[in-house]
Parts: structure tokens; sequence; C-alpha cells
């Protein structure tokens, strides 16, 4: 017999990062752009946390733009190769008018290719600066949310796209969400020095996701209790203990 999965469908905690994100939203509607980064170990709830501020948040789902970081599959960009298409998918004629921007993006992006015409030999600064430009025409005035997730697994493109957004944010309404592994960093990873620069930035704000308090265990672990009449009072005790904290482990 297969066990099914264990959730518990809502948050539990994490009210002060929360607060944080929706602030920093609030201020981006408003023209202000900035940057969260999002740090935590593994399983802590770093995606639930922003899944839950998205759906709770924001009514208008089309302004989310979502780019992953794939231990697996690391390709040049492709977290903000993701959002850009999500989001040319919902304002598909934002671009038309960019001959130059698509010229220059159309290594990364071959539908951006016209026929008889080459894209242009740009250094990586103009590359940069291309991808922003086009950031600033499909998001416009209305305001976005673009997610980039597990930065610890990014290239090193990726990673210095990242450092060219962060500076530019504050100039349009973006909110721009960014969460890594904490415990995936050693010394010598190279998303450290990366981080730090960041954190230097104008408009940029840190928040760390933490195991839950021994009140919020009990929280999480009653609400499961609500869903699954199976589960015996020593059961739950044990996952506790083994759960330390950590959401993901006690599910």
């Amino acid at each position: 017999m297969i066990a099914s999965h264990v959730v518990c469908r809502r948050l539990i905690g994490r009210r002060t990062p929360l607060e944080l994100l929706k602030t920093h939203w609030r201020e981006s509607r408003a023209g202000r752009g900035s940057t969260v980064l999002v740090a935590g170990d593994a399983g802590l709830g770093k995606s639930r946390l922003v899944r839950e501020f998205c759906e709770s948040t924001v009514a208008d789902r089309s302004v989310i733009a979502v780019g992953e970081c794939l231990e697996y599959a690391r390709g040049p960009f492709a977290p903000f190769v993701t959002v850009l298409r999500a989001l040319i998918a919902l304002r598909p004629d934002a671009l038309r008018d960019a001959l130059a921007v698509r010229r220059i993006l159309t290594p990364l992006f071959p539908e951006f290719a016209a026929p008889d015409i080459a894209p242009l030999e740009v250094n990586r600064r103009q590359q940069f600066d291309a991808y922003v430009e086009a950031l600033q025409l499909l998001v416009g005035q209305a305001g976005a949310i673009v997610v980039i997730e597990d930065v610890h697994w990014a290239d090193e493109g990726t990673l210095g796209l990242l450092q060219h957004l962060v500076g530019a944010v504050p100039e349009f309404p973006l909110l721009l969400v960014v969460t890594h592994r904490s415990d995936e960093l050693g010394r010598n990873h190279r998303l450290v020095p990366v981080v730090a620069k960041i954190a230097r930035k104008t408009a940029v704000a840190e928040t760390r996701i933490e195991r839950l308090d021994d009140g919020e265990m009990d929280e999480l672990l009653g609400e499961i209790a609500k869903d699954h009449a199976g589960l015996t009072r020593d059961a739950l005790q044990r996952t506790r203990q083994l759960a330390d904290g950590n959401p993901l482990f006690a599910e």
C-alpha cells in the first residue's frame, strides 16, 4: 500500500516575510520597484511562502512570471528566458516595434529572428541592457512580479543578468523575488559574492526563512491532523521530533 502525501493546507507562521513581500509589492505598484531575497534551508518553505504571497495578495495572476534554476538542466539565462516568454505570451505586441532589442536577443530567443536580418553582435552589457528594456516594455505601467527560484543552481550568465536587473528594478514597477538555499552555500560557492553585491544595491531587502518554533509546529501538525484522522497522537509526536521545525520534513 502506498501512503498518500500529507500536506498542510494552510501556511503556518512566516508572518514577517509575508508582510515584507506585501509591502514591497505595494511600493512597486506605486512605481518604486524593488528586489526581495528569500533565503532558507531546504524544506523550510521558501517556494510555499512566495506561492502563498502571490495567491493571497495579487488579484491579477497575469502579472506574475516565474523562472526556475534547475540543478539537472542548467542553461544560459534559463530562468530569465522563461520569464520573458511568459510575459510575451500575455502581451505579444509589446516588443513589436523594439527592433534593436529583438535583434540583440535573437540568440536567446530564436523566435525574434527576422528574414534576411542578422542578429546584432554585441557585448554582454548591451545584451543585459536589451533584456532589461524588453522587460520594461512588457511590464509597462501596470507592474509585475518576477520570481527567480533556486539561484544557488544558476549558471554564471544568469547570475550576471540578475545583478544587472537588480540595479535597474527601481526604475520601473517591478517586484523581483529571488529564492535560494542557504544550506547550499559553502564559503566558495559562486552565489556568495553575488548575494553580497546585490544586498548593497538600492531597493533590496533580505529575509531568511527559519525553522518553525514549537508553537508553530503544534499548529502545523494540528492542521494536518484535521485532514488525516487516522494519524495517531504518537505518530504526530514522533513526526514533530523528527522534523525538527522543518515543515517539509513533517509533511
